[in-house]
């Protein structure tokens, strides 16, 4: 989760059978987030070998997908779940979800991760689409 975020994300927003947007959507589009995902990554990474446009293209990436998708995967979960927002309620949820995840996206995609599934009963997977061996159950 630390050194891998995006797949993590991705892992995750498979999981609760969410768009490639983190938010709810037709199963149709939910069945392909996680490739959408990866291969984006691949791509920006491909990248790499240009000096500055690879940099920047990675940079993008991570804020788009940890920032902007994490913060609505993290909404979505908070509805879900019922869990209050961390920051007084003038603030707003979505300032909340946002800063959380743009100051520490790995930590909160990992509690987030942790949330939906119990490693003790069933140990991560990493390359699965979902994080998870084959028998798990997909939500706790």
């Amino acid at each position: 989760g630390f050194f891998c975020t995006p797949v993590l994300m991705a892992q995750l927003i498979n999981r609760m059978k969410l768009t490639w947007k983190g938010q709810e959507g037709p199963p149709e589009e939910t069945a392909l987030s996680f490739n959408k995902l990866i291969l984006t990554l691949v791509f920006a990474m491909s990248l790499l070998w240009v000096p500055v446009l690879g940099n920047i293209c990675l940079m993008v990436y991570y804020f788009v997908v940890i920032v902007y998708i994490g913060s609505h995967v993290r909404a979505y979960m908070r509805q879900r779940y019922k869990i209050p927002s961390t920051l007084p309620t003038r603030c707003g949820d979505r300032i909340d979800d946002v800063c959380m995840m743009l100051f520490c996206g790995c930590c909160s995609t990992i509690q987030m991760a942790r949330h939906t599934h119990d490693d003790k009963d069933h140990p991560g997977h990493a390359c699965t689409t979902n994080g998870l061996q084959f028998d798990a159950p997909e939500i706790v």
